[in-house]
């Protein structure tokens, strides 16, 4: 071998000894790159998820913990529902979980609440919401939790509990490693092939051709390594510029449709968060925030706001009837009509200084801030106009529908008054306009707070009753025989002897009892009650001395309150006829299919059932027809003015009259003067009742004084009024 070929392979062999040594140190420096490129790229996906995540959460969590307000103050399991479910409906919320007070669960976003009443198994959550009182955090390696108190005003209601699914954001992350590991895995393939390759034909053109192609492929990981770091700071606009139609480009594509879909997707949950997805308006938060901006302006010059908190009348029935999309068909074209129909000065959608806003805040709530009218007078001139639109017809897929609305009015005083205190206030004369009959609006006045206030209480302290029934006592008013002048009978009257507030009267408690479903053991109480009293006293008692109870909606509808009175009667031996049921028209009506069911099967077991309050309704003829009764009972407002009233005096005897004539006992109530006691008998009406004869009397005291001679000829009705 000669020395230039000696010389050309060693410089051969030199050059290609030098390219390997370039193209390892080039392959081990990708490596190295592509490894750190790897980790970052990853850490910042993680994180902008994961923060992503946090947020949307924390939105969710403090959007339904304000919604949630009324629906579980008010126990509304169906709002609570619509609210709830379709945020479960999504892969990304494991579960969902509203609380009450006491920590028993009160919905969890599912049409069947399996779980209704029982305790809400996770202490750390409930120690954290209910004792501290404060929000709670905690994160897993498949779920992030959350759970916040629900409070209004002051009071604590309960709570909120959310549980976010880790596991496809995991599983993104994973992804994305996999998909960058196999492209840097894949790129170093291709050096390495290109290296070889290189070597074999031109030495100089092989190791420019490495070095070409490291830049090509650690210059584009960069600039999405760059991407990277921009969406992690929430910047979506700018995109990577990386041109090419290999997997780099492919991967940069991914990159930049990702960061498109982002910032749409953050677009869209920034709208989710401040208005209503059904009808577009803003929502509470969105409303609370405009309100507050409006109240700020006013500090250095007071002038006029009001707020206005709309309440669309038995919607609920509507939903029930029609469907949940004619009710949401009927929510939009209600906010629509309002939009369109104030004047340009009470509304305009941009919402500035000089023009009002509409929010929807619940299911069928609404509110309006009106910041240009001048006084209650103008104010009032625009609740008119609106109950009056809203109670025109509305047709949605050929159906005619009919709505109402109720109204309530706050106005901003020269005091400090907050956002939260004019919604409050509104919110609070709204159900006053409710109690006037609906359809009517109303302006907030301290004593509607006093009252609200007052009415918690009663609530508060009757739940606190609930362990301590001794506290609640029943009162008699004999009831007497207008042929023979005796004691046949006697209504028994609830009443609550409070340890601090003393002597309570039903008008004050009964309604909240119904209200708040209460009055089941209340109800549960009185029956064994007055059960207990006809055993103490059967010795003085003839056989046929009754006594009856007065079952409310909730006891007919709720629980089986026929096994209940029969179970009572076996427990203490009574026979059925020791106790009548009495009922009242509105009752009827609520059901009449089951209210027939219920009170037939009274009945058959020998429960004698009267119709209390006869004739104050519309229907009350109907429903001697349609149910059996035993007896009615004329209502006091028929018997007041009987002795003067020529009227009074023709509608009470007709109502005696055809009641013989059916084979119908009558009881007359409110029997003051001895002119009326003489007018009934006349009419021959069976049995009188008033104060006339007698005072309510505690249960010692009627014993004492009724059954301790042998005067009792023959005992009918005693009915336990609440």
């Amino acid at each position: 071998m000669n020395l230039l070929t000696r010389f050309s392979l060693w410089n051969t062999l030199l050059v290609v000894g030098g390219i390997v040594l370039v193209s390892t140190i080039q392959i081990a420096i990708v490596k190295d790159s592509s490894k750190e490129v790897l980790e970052d790229t990853t850490k910042l996906t993680s994180q902008t998820l994961m923060k992503q995540l946090y947020e949307r959460a924390n939105h969710s969590l403090r959007y339904f913990s304000e919604a949630l307000v009324n629906p579980l103050y008010m126990y509304d399991l169906e709002s609570t529902y619509r609210l709830l479910n379709p945020a479960l409906s999504s892969k990304k919320v494991d579960a969902i979980v509203v609380f009450d007070d006491n920590g028993k669960i009160f919905h969890e976003a599912e049409r069947k609440i399996t779980s209704y009443g029982a305790l809400f198994d996770r202490t750390d959550v409930l120690n954290a919401v209910l004792t501290e009182k404060r929000d709670y955090s905690n994160e897993t390696k498949l779920h992030y939790e959350l759970a916040t108190p629900i409070f209004l005003g002051d009071k604590l209601l309960g709570g909120l509990f959310l549980q976010f699914s880790l596991t496809s954001i995991h599983g993104d992350i994973n992804n994305s490693r996999h998909l960058m590991s196999d492209f840097t895995q894949l790129k170093l393939i291709q050096i390495q092939v290109i290296t070889v390759v290189s070597v074999l034909f031109v030495c100089l053109m092989s190791l420019s051709l490495s070095v070409f192609l490291t830049r090509s492929i650690t210059g584009p990981i960069s600039d999405l390594v760059d991407h990277v770091k921009r969406m992690s700071q929430g910047d979506f606009s700018r995109l990577n510029k990386v041109n090419s139609s290999d997997e780099v480009g492919m991967l940069a594509n991914s990159f930049n449709n990702l960061s498109v879909k982002l910032q749409l997707r953050t677009k869209e949950m920034e709208f989710l968060a401040y208005h209503d997805p059904l009808t577009k308006l803003p929502n509470r938060e969105y409303f609370l925030q405009l309100l507050n901006a409006l109240i700020r302006k006013r500090e250095t010059q007071f002038s006029p706001l009001f707020v206005m908190f709309i309440d669309l009348d038995e919607f609920k029935n509507t939903n029930d009837t029609f469907g949940h999309p004619v009710g949401d068909a009927l929510l939009r074209q209600i906010s629509e009509r309002i939009i369109t129909s104030l004047r340009r000065t009470d509304f305009n959608s941009e919402c500035s200084e000089s023009q009002a806003i509409l929010a929807r805040v619940g299911g069928d709530e609404f509110l309006l801030c009106l910041p240009l009218l001048a006084n209650d007078s103008e104010a009032s001139t625009v609740a008119k106009r609106l109950i009056k639109l809203i109670k025109r017809p509305i047709t949605i897929e050929g159906k005619e529908l009919f709505i109402n609305a109720s109204i309530g009015i706050s106005s901003l005083s020269a005091s400090s008054d907050t956002g939260n205190d004019l919604i409050k206030n509104a919110d609070i004369a709204m159900y006053e306009a409710k109690a006037k009959g609906k359809g009517t609006f109303s302006h907030f006045n301290a004593e509607m707070n006093n009252r609200l206030e007052h009415r918690s209480l009663i609530e508060t302290e009757l739940r606190r009753a609930q362990t301590a029934l001794e506290q609640f006592e029943i009162w008699l008013q004999p009831q007497i025989d207008l042929k023979s002048g005796r004691v046949v009978g006697a209504e028994a009257l609830i009443r609550w002897r409070h340890p601090k507030l003393g002597l309570i009267h039903p008008d004050e408690f009964i309604y909240i009892a119904e209200s708040t479903g209460l009055i089941i053991p209340i109800g549960d109480w009185l029956i064994e009650s007055v059960c207990r009293h006809l055993v103490d006293w059967s010795a003085d008692l003839p056989s046929q001395f009754h006594i009856a109870i007065n079952i409310s909606a909730k006891q007919l509808y709720r629980q089986n309150t026929c096994e209940k009175i029969v179970e009572m009667l076996d427990k203490h031996n009574l026979a059925a006829n020791r106790l009548h049921v009495e009922v009242t028209e509105s009752l009827l009506i609520k059901n009449e299919r089951k209210a027939q069911q219920y009170l037939k099967s009274l009945s058959d077991a020998g429960v004698q059932v009267w119709l209390d309050d006869f004739g104050t309704g519309y229907s009350s003829l109907k429903y001697l027809r349609q149910f059996s009764f035993d007896g009615v009972k004329i209502d006091r407002d028929f018997i007041r003015d009987i002795d003067t009233d020529t009227y009074d005096q023709a509608l009470s005897g007709a109502i005696i009259s055809m009641a013989n004539d059916l084979g119908m006992s009558v009881v007359a109530e409110g029997i003051e003067t001895a002119t009326q006691e003489a007018f009934l008998k006349t009419k021959s009406c069976n049995i009188g009742q008033g104060y006339y004869y007698s005072k309510p009397l505690t249960t010692d005291a009627f014993r004492d004084r009724y059954l301790t001679e042998n005067t009792i000829a023959k005992t009918t009705l005693a009915l336990v009024k609440m």
